[in-house]
C-alpha cells in the first residue's frame, strides 16, 4: 500500500493487513495541549482524575469503567473533539480508506457489498457535478454489481 502524503491525517493499513489505522495527530495534540494547560491552572481536577485513572489502570478495570475515567479526564479540557477536514484532505483520505476497505474486504467481500454501491453513486453524482448526495440505497441487485477488488 502507498505511503500516504499526510501521515499526520490519514487511513492506513495495520502491518499485518487485518485492521485499517485512523491517525489523527491534530485531536491528539488538542488534548494534550488542554491537558497540560488545565495542569498548568490546577483548575479543573485533572490531576486527580488522571491519579485515579492510573489506579483504575493498575488492576483490571471494565471497559466501562475505562471509558468512565477517560470521560472524565477529557470533561477537565473542555476541549473539542472535531477536527476539520478540507476537501482536498477528504478527497486524499477518501482514497486510502477505500485502498484500506478493499484489503480488509477480502476477507468478507459480502460485508461491504451494499456499502460500495452506496459509495460509488455518491462518487459518481459528484464526477458528474451534481453536488446533492443521492439517497442511500439497500437494493442488494445494484449491490451486488459492484465487485471489491
Amino acid at each position: 500500500m502507498p505511503a500516504t502524503k499526510k501521515p499526520g491525517l490519514s487511513f492506513t493499513l495495520s502491518p499485518d493487513g487485518l485492521s485499517g489505522r485512523l491517525r489523527a495527530d491534530g485531536l491528539r495534540e488538542s488534548q494534550i495541549l488542554a491537558l497540560g494547560r488545565e495542569w498548568l491552572a490546577r483548575e479543573g481536577n485533572v490531576m486527580a482524575r488522571l491519579d485515579v485513572l492510573a489506579r483504575a489502570l493498575d488492576g483490571v478495570p471494565s471497559r466501562e469503567e475505562l471509558d468512565a475515567h477517560v470521560q472524565a479526564v477529557e470533561a477537565c479540557t473542555d476541549d473539542d473533539t472535531h477536527m476539520p477536514v478540507a476537501l482536498p484532505d477528504a478527497v486524499r483520505m477518501l482514497g486510502e480508506l477505500t485502498r484500506v476497505v478493499t484489503r480488509l474486504a477480502r476477507f468478507n467481500p459480502r460485508a461491504v457489498e451494499g456499502v460500495v454501491g452506496e459509495a460509488r453513486t455518491a462518487l459518481e453524482a459528484l464526477a458528474l457535478g451534481d453536488t446533492h448526495m443521492p439517497r442511500a440505497t439497500t437494493d442488494r441487485a445494484t449491490a451486488k454489481a459492484v465487485t471489491v477488488r
